[in-house]
């Protein structure tokens, strides 16, 4: 999700012909479907499963897609690059190799990007262990002020340590509250939604620690199943909204869904009931 302006912007794993799903918005709940986002795929990317991307404006003005694909090179999952003078595209890609791979640890998937107030910016990503056998991490790492170069060494955040956690965590989504860094993820597979949960960790000037109750979960009523790939967006009014995936409780295809996030002090609460003004 991405707001330029009075429009909002959303982006979305690859369907039907195309490599990206885009949609345009100006209140959140009528959508227009756009073009392709990426119509061209880069050279090290094998066609047909393209998802999961994350769209950001960098301070000259240019737009950087981060999207996973499967790498010719490894046959496993990676993250790529692209970028775009406008936010529906197209976005070329950037490099002549995936921008994010780790292969001897089953891959990289569900990238998203997070920037500092003094315009420090991060790249965010999950290993794709559960592919091989391995445990799954929430990695960051500092990029360029373009997003195009990784910084440093890529330093891991948290991973699924609970028996009731099941195998996996995946989709993080770094968000600032104050001083307060509360991390969105999913866990379990997206193919089990009655258990597939958003849960928050909160991040300050103390380690990480996991909160006691899960942000979002299936909730039949409403005809959630499986809730994830969530993303935050602030309205014209500076109000929050948590935009999500989730299947419906019949239809194989996962829906967007919008709930208004409100705040308790620094804790991330679900409203169901608003819409937007």
């Amino acid at each position: 999700m991405l707001r330029v302006g009075d429009t909002y912007y959303a982006y979305a794993t690859n369907g039907g012909d195309g490599n990206i799903q885009t949609a345009r918005s100006t209140d959140l709940v009528n959508w227009q479907m756009l073009p392709d986002a990426m119509p061209v795929l880069p050279a090290w990317v094998q066609p047909g499963r393209t998802w999961a991307p994350e769209v950001t404006r960098m301070a000259n003005g240019t737009f950087v897609m981060y999207f996973t694909a499967r790498d010719r090179a490894s046959d496993r999952q990676a993250i790529g690059v692209a970028t775009s003078a406008n936010p529906q595209g197209p976005f070329v890609g950037h490099g002549d190799k995936a921008f994010i791979a780790q292969p001897e640890q089953g891959g990289s998937i569900d990238a998203s990007s997070f920037a500092e107030d003094n315009g420090a910016r991060y790249v965010l990503w999950k290993n794709d262990g559960n592919a091989i056998g391995q445990d799954t991490w929430l990695h960051i790492q500092k990029v360029s002020a373009d997003g195009l170069t990784r910084q440093g060494e890529p330093a891991r955040l948290i991973r699924a340590d609970k028996e009731w956690e099941g195998r996996l965590i995946e989709a993080p989504t770094l968000w600032k509250r104050n001083k307060i860094l509360p991390v969105l993820f999913g866990q379990r597979f997206h193919q089990r939604p009655l258990r597939h949960r958003l849960r928050r960790r909160v991040r300050a000037d103390r380690p990480l620690r996991k909160s006691d109750a899960p942000l979002l979960v299936t909730d039949r009523a409403r005809g959630i199943l499986g809730p994830g790939g969530q993303d935050v967006v602030l309205d014209k009014s500076g109000q929050s909204w948590l935009l999500y995936h989730a299947y419906p409780p019949q239809g194989r295809y996962r829906r967007l869904n919008l709930d208004r996030l409100i705040w308790r002090g620094d804790t991330p609460v679900i409203q169901t009931s608003a819409i937007p003004q």
